[in-house]
């Protein structure tokens, strides 16, 4: 901005420029006392511009040396989640079990049948369901609908999933994470037991995170991983708060059905996967150990996840 005496000598100046006074009225003194002026101002407005560009510039590297540091310590923090997702794994160990509709279960479906023996090798499998603070680690963004980093991802496909997958075992050595069999998934999720729960035949109270299931979110979200009792093998959360993706193809009965452990491979009959566990949108014969649902493999839902798995 101009300041006032130089916008008043450059009025006047106009001023004799358009209506030329008398050449006594403008003195050599005052012509030479008019030019320093400007010359004053200009240099002074000058300096304070060049004073602006340099603050300007050492915000901008100030903001940039934050940003720079902000992002090696979230590198840092990025690095640390991926390198200790194998310690949120648990051993389970091998052997064999009975898959499908168990004894004095009134809810099997057609799907859970014929029950059949299954040999399983020890593997290791998630404690818990993976967190979206896990999946933003290796993806770079949170997709879930109801966003806290403890609480289980959701709102992602089967094809999601394996591009996580893909991705976290480009940064990991050892065996490769991977989703769990459907074999492998019930047996953990079983730990040795036959009935319609883990826990017993009853649906009982607060055992699970479901639409009735009396949890501590039950029908309204999911919960942060880890909240209620894990069951013999100590795992969390495999009767509801989100449906697990599995690695199988969805069949529509268990005939022929893989007994050594391994996952049922494509090409998919109708191109369904298996999502198991229940969620908490579901009612409590859906989070039974039995029950499968299949899903479409590009299919994303707020109450789907996932739990991952390694060979030892």
């Amino acid at each position: 901005m101009i300041s006032l005496p130089v916008a008043l000598y450059l009025a006047l100046t106009l001023a004799w420029l358009l209506h030329p006074a008398p050449a006594a009225a403008w003195t050599e003194e005052e012509l030479k006392a008019a030019e320093r002026l400007l010359e004053r101002e200009l240099d002074q407005r000058w300096t304070a511009e060049a004073d602006a560009r340099d603050r300007t510039a050492a915000d901008a590297k100030a903001r940039a040396q934050t940003a720079s540091e902000a992002a090696a310590r979230a590198a840092v923090a990025r690095r640390q989640m991926i390198e200790t997702l194998a310690q949120t794994l648990v051993e389970i160990p091998g052997g064999s079990f009975e898959m499908g509709c168990g004894p004095g279960d009134d809810a099997c479906e057609g799907d859970e049948r014929p029950a059949h023996r299954v040999s399983v090798k020890p593997v290791r499998i998630g404690r818990h369901e993976v967190t979206q603070a896990q999946w933003t680690a290796v993806m770079g963004a949170n997709p879930a609908q109801i966003q806290d980093d403890q609480r289980p991802v959701e709102m992602v496909s089967w094809d999601q999933v394996q591009q996580f997958l893909k991705r976290l075992n480009v940064e990991t050595e050892g065996p490769p994470y991977r989703l769990p069999t459907e074999a492998e998934w019930e047996y953990a999720a079983r730990a040795g037991t036959r009935t319609a729960w883990w826990w017993g035949a009853e649906i009982g109270r607060g055992n699970a995170n479901c639409d009735g299931c009396a949890g501590p979110a039950a029908d309204r979200e999911t919960a942060r991983v880890g909240t209620l009792t894990p069951n013999a093998f100590g795992l969390y959360d495999t009767a509801g708060n989100v449906a697990e993706w599995v690695q199988d193809c969805y069949h529509e009965t268990y005939s022929a059905a893989p007994t050594d452990g391994s996952a049922w491979p494509g090409p998919c009959p109708d191109g369904y996967r298996v999502v198991r566990g229940g969620s908490w949108l579901g009612r409590p014969a859906s989070v039974r150990s039995a029950d499968r649902q299949s899903v479409w493999p590009s299919d994303r839902s707020g109450d789907r996840g996932f739990r991952l798995a390694r060979d030892l």
